[in-house]
């Protein structure tokens, strides 16, 4: 049977469209876009309610575990941070982090990390990776 692949996008709320049209792109159909956080309505005002922050990141993280690769999307300027939680989350999991963007920090070495500069290169590596079913690094 076909396990089919799991994908969380860590990025800024502002990217959650993006995500959601690649996530309804026919040639992703095969992927699991795991990252539920992409579909949450008016998700910047709901940061002010502490409540539903803690059962957000809550879900967050669990979402993170269930996936087969994290990516940390970080284009310049980038505004929040949680991006980076979610991508120790990934690491302590051992789920390999594909980090996209130019402004990185000494994370980015760890073994399980994957670095590229443009988002060219992350359509590449991610086409690369799912052909290999997940094992590409």
């Amino acid at each position: 049977m076909f396990n089919q692949l799991s994908i969380y996008f860590a990025s800024d709320i502002d990217y959650a469209p993006r995500w959601r049209a690649l996530r309804d792109d026919p040639s992703w159909a095969h992927i699991n876009f795991c990252s539920t956080w992409i579909d949450e309505p008016d998700l910047g005002i709901k940061e002010q309610d502490p409540d539903y922050m803690d059962k957000a990141w809550q879900r967050n993280l669990g979402d993170v575990t269930g996936a087969d690769l994290l990516v940390c999307y970080v284009p310049l300027p980038a505004k929040g941070q949680g991006r980076f939680i979610e991508t120790g989350a990934a690491l302590a999991s051992f789920i390999p982090v594909l980090a996209v963007g130019t402004h990185f920090s000494s994370w980015t070495n760890h073994h399980l990390v994957m670095h590229c500069t443009t988002d060219e290169q992350m359509d590449a590596y991610l086409k690369k990776w799912l052909k290999g079913g997940g094992d590409s690094a």
